[in-house]
């Protein structure tokens, strides 16, 4: 008995010497019956303790959504410091017979920071990876035998909401919940440095509104409404969502909530930072049935529906189509709200309560449904793959065009996503494919393999839409869109002169008021889209779920998000050569070369370049030095121009080249303009700019 006594002491007396170290020098003393409170009882020199709760540790609380399937009611934060005292206990075993610490005390301030680092590191994995609640808590259940700090449930970790419910509204026939326009665009000042996105207090923001499918087996959708900053566009933040097994029925009642807050930020600005910003509304950037549903008015299938004139659509092939070139009114802002043109609306929109919005100029025609989704998609699958006789293509031409566009594969950049397939898979392309078609591939793989006129029909899309990337000849692009809807209806017929092929006709005047066709382009808001749809884990309540994921991102942020990088960066070091007999020696060779949009290396595919000076060059290393960064290579002989139908191709950057000059050059990283894409034609190359990159010439 006196044994056990003087068992239960001893320990008494090193729990108390760690609590004093915890509570940083508080002297919370442990009597003997807390100790019997919270003990087993002893056998031998290990006495089984069970979980102890000190005041300064977290409390338990609940959550309202977990996706794992053997989810507790409830959760608690505090570690188990005594397990087991005397065997597995990481706090007491560096004690010394004397119950003095042997070295510094485990939980120093740099033990605080590290789990706080571990912490902070867990939570911005699982969110990058999408790691589901359930298999968080096991890896953290682990890792808390070495790291007792750690909280029991992901939930903690990830701070996620405890109740959401109260917060959803009813928005027929479904539910809708607004996250708030000023903490989005508070979110995006904290993401990024202000000197990095903006040079003035005035955030200008562009907005996207579409629908979301969740699931091919029924009807759930959401439409989320996003914005992004003009001058930082990859950025987006959710400010609502919807959630339903239809759309909402009205479209003034879903942006009730983002109207009305707009309408204060725009008319007050905000506070933040000790800085008082102001907000515009550049443009809301949505294709055509979320645009219609917006502004309420008619679809793309109605009469009088084009969004930017007054013409009347014509009943032909059992489809409504638009095939006046000319005769027809602009819309103007005016125009719209007076309804002047009363068959074209359905209602009056709340969109015309925010204050400085044009409502014609201010929605501009995506080019990425208007164009890729659109016309593209048009030509290939409606009219050449499954169209009539004569522009339907026979399956010897299908199969000769595939072949090549497959060969291709190897040659295509990096930074073009999704390499070239099968022209029969053609209806499953996403939007990138069919504009790699038309800016670099199409070119190239149609122009031995479709009737001429065919081609050159497509040459004056494809001249048309790079000069409209480039914001460059707009009064030409004007032209040649109107010589391409008019040779268009002569090929295919006025039938198919649709909805799309007409507002082709308006694409200049957007073009003139935001500038490249890269401005106003839903890319980047489609590919949150494919984001918002990895948030819903299961069935039950994704809008639940989807506010939860968002809210954890919110509250987990990556502390390397805001760190700015040092361009260029290199990778893969390697010592294969070639070298300049002047720079053979104290130099460092790689294989990758990274800038702030493209990156090159010595790969094919990812190896030719552009110079400030129009040297075509195909890389063959890279070198650094502690004075320089190089590249070397071997620049092209006899460029010229790859076509000539409606200009020479050679004045939009695109060449075809012979063979390179054998002689090598070196020229220094500063020196690169813009990366290209270099396709194989009739044992020559097809140089074409890498759109995207042209920025940093």
């Amino acid at each position: 008995m006196e044994s056990r006594l003087r068992e239960k002491r001893k320990l008494l007396n090193k729990l108390n010497q760690r609590f004093k170290r915890l509570n940083k020098g508080e002297n919370i003393q442990i009597s003997e019956d807390t100790v019997a409170s919270t003990t087993s009882q002893a056998s031998g020199s290990g006495g089984q303790a069970e979980a102890y709760s000190p005041e300064h540790m977290p409390v338990s609380y609940h959550c309202s959504d977990t996706d794992s399937t053997t989810s507790e009611s409830s959760y608690e934060d505090e570690p188990s410091y005594l397990e087991n005292p005397h065997e597995n206990n990481p706090y007491l075993e560096n004690l010394d017979q004397n119950n003095q610490p042997e070295n510094q005390p485990i939980l120093s301030n740099q033990t605080e920071q590290n789990n706080e680092s571990l912490s902070s590191f867990l939570g911005n994995w699982a969110l990058k990876h999408n790691i589901n609640h359930s298999a968080l808590s096991d890896l953290l259940t682990n890792l808390r035998k070495f790291h007792p700090d750690l909280p029991k449930d992901s939930r903690t970790l990830l701070k996620t909401p405890r109740q959401t419910g109260s917060q959803i509204k009813i928005v027929q026939p479904g539910f809708y919940y607004h996250f708030g326009l000023e903490q989005c665009l508070k979110n995006l000042l904290v993401e990024f440095s202000k000197e990095n996105i903006l040079e003035t207090n005035v955030l200008e923001i562009c907005v996207n509104v579409d629908g979301l499918p969740l699931s091919k087996s029924s009807g759930n959708q959401v439409w989320p409404i996003m914005v992004n900053f003009v001058r930082n566009k990859d950025f987006i933040q959710i400010c609502g969502v919807y959630q339903g097994n239809e759309k909402p029925k009205s479209s003034n009642e879903f942006m009730s909530d983002f109207v009305r807050e707009a309408i204060e930020l725009i008319n007050n600005g905000f506070l933040f930072n000790n800085t008082t910003y102001s907000v515009k509304i550049h443009a809301f950037i949505c294709d055509v049935p979320a645009k219609s549903f917006l502004k309420c008015v008619k679809g793309h299938s109605g009469y009088m529906s084009c969004t930017k004139c007054d013409i009347e659509g014509n009943y032909i092939g059992n489809r409504t189509c638009f095939p006046k070139t000319e005769g027809f009114n602009l819309r103007s802002d005016l125009s719209f709200r007076t309804k002047e043109q009363e068959s074209h609306h359905i209602d009056t929109t709340i969109l015309e309560n925010i204050p400085g919005l044009n409502m014609v100029k201010s929605f501009p025609l995506d080019y990425m449904h208007l164009v890729c989704l659109g016309v593209m998609k048009k030509l290939l699958n409606n009219l050449w793959l499954s169209g009539k006789p004569p522009y339907r293509l026979s399956s010897q031409q299908i199969k000769s065009i595939s072949d090549q566009y497959l060969a291709f594969k190897k040659q295509i950049p990096q930074e073009i996503l999704r390499k070239p397939r099968s022209l029969l898979e053609v209806k499953r392309w996403k939007a990138t494919e069919f504009r790699s078609f038309l800016f670099y591939l199409g070119p190239v793989v149609l122009k031995e393999n479709i009737p001429e006129k065919v081609y050159e029909n497509f040459c004056c899309l494809h001249v048309t839409i790079t000069l409209l990337s480039k914001c460059c000849n707009l009064g030409y692009a004007q032209q040649l869109l109107k010589h391409f809807v008019e040779t268009f209806s002569l090929l295919y017929g006025k039938e198919n002169i649709s909805h799309n092929v007409h507002n082709l006709l308006h694409l200049v005047d957007d073009v003139q008021t935001f500038g490249s066709i890269e401005n106003f382009s839903a890319f980047p808001f489609e590919n949150h889209m494919m984001y918002i749809k990895k948030l819903v884990r299961k069935g039950d309540k994704p809008l639940q779920q989807i506010i939860n994921r968002i809210s954890e991102r919110a509250n987990i942020r990556d502390s390397g998000a805001n760190s700015t990088k040092s361009y260029p960066i290199l990778r893969k070091e390697h010592s294969r050569g070639p070298l300049m007999d002047n720079n053979s020696l104290c130099v460092k060779q790689f294989e990758i070369i990274f800038f702030n949009n493209f990156f090159l290396s010595l790969n094919e595919g990812d190896n030719c370049c552009v110079l400030k000076d129009k040297s075509l060059v195909l890389i063959k290393n890279i070198i650094v030095s502690d004075k320089y960064t190089k590249i070397i290579g071997h620049t092209f002989s006899n460029l010229e121009s790859f076509y000539r139908s409606y200009c020479e191709s050679s004045k939009l950057d695109i060449f075809l080249v012979n063979a390179v000059n054998t002689r090598l050059h070196c020229w220094d990283v500063n020196q690169i303009a813009y990366k290209c894409v270099k396709l194989s034609f009739r044992n020559k190359f097809v140089v074409f700019p890498l759109i995207h990159t042209l920025k940093s010439a």
